[in-house]
């Protein structure tokens, strides 16, 4: 994806939306004519996850101007934010999609199960002491007594 933009106004979620919808067509097959998946297409993952990543790297690099920052933590946020509003999004409309029948829909029960991994996932606390152990001393900045330290 090499469109120039013409805005230096951050993307929207419904902009990464788009792009997503972009890519994945852009990488699936023709509609299938026959058989059980007749109508559906095959899409490469892979392959606009990849152009996704870059192009997201890409869109941090613009944005950052030279200033520091943490390129993996940079491009995990943004892939993750946009990946899983994609994800939430598409399970919703399934899941409300009144062309489909009541026991297909069950895709709604799901993304409440995603929803609530994904709290825990970015709010437990026992998380970050499980990965990365005794490696480094935690302190909450904004409590009673925190310390500043002379990381860069």
């Amino acid at each position: 994806m090499s469109r120039k933009r013409k805005s230096k106004k951050p993307f929207t979620i419904v902009q990464w939306l788009e792009i997503i919808q972009y890519l994945i067509k852009k990488y699936s097959s023709a509609p299938r004519k026959r058989g059980k998946y007749k109508g559906h297409s095959m899409t490469d993952s892979a392959a606009w996850i990849n152009e996704l990543a870059r192009f997201c790297q890409h869109y941090i690099h613009e944005r950052s101007r030279g200033k520091a920052y943490d390129e993996n933590m940079a491009l995990a946020s943004l892939l993750g934010l946009i990946l899983s509003a994609w994800y939430a999004q598409v399970h919703r409309a399934k899941g409300m999609d009144p062309n489909r029948p009541l026991n297909r829909r069950i895709v709604f029960r799901q993304l409440a199960k995603f929803r609530a991994n994904l709290a825990v996932a970015t709010t437990d606390d026992r998380i970050m002491g499980k990965v990365w152990g005794k490696q480094q001393a935690w302190n909450f900045p904004f409590g009673r007594g925190a310390r500043g330290g002379t990381f860069i």
